[in-house]
């Protein structure tokens, strides 16, 4: 991305999400801060990047192997 500031509807465009998917996570606060420049709302590249950031270090979390400790746990619930 080379523009500083992205438009909400490129925002949609570039990741292939619809608008009501995008206002939705926005909703639940999962959607990168806007900022209004006149009557334009739009999102800043340091948003966006941050975001991206947050997606990505939420699933490295996900995506984490299981303990030798939950392991032990697991087999002990069986």
């Amino acid at each position: 991305m080379d523009k500083e500031l992205l438009s909400v509807a490129d925002f949609f465009f570039f990741f292939g999400i619809s608008r009501a998917l995008f206002y939705n996570l926005k909703k639940e606060g999962k959607a990168p801060t806007l900022c209004k420049v006149g009557d334009r709302t739009l999102i800043s590249r340091t948003a966006f990047e941050k975001w991206i950031a947050e997606l990505e270090a939420a699933s490295a979390n996900n995506n984490r192997p299981a303990t030798v400790g939950t392991a032990k746990q697991e087999r002990g619930r069986k």
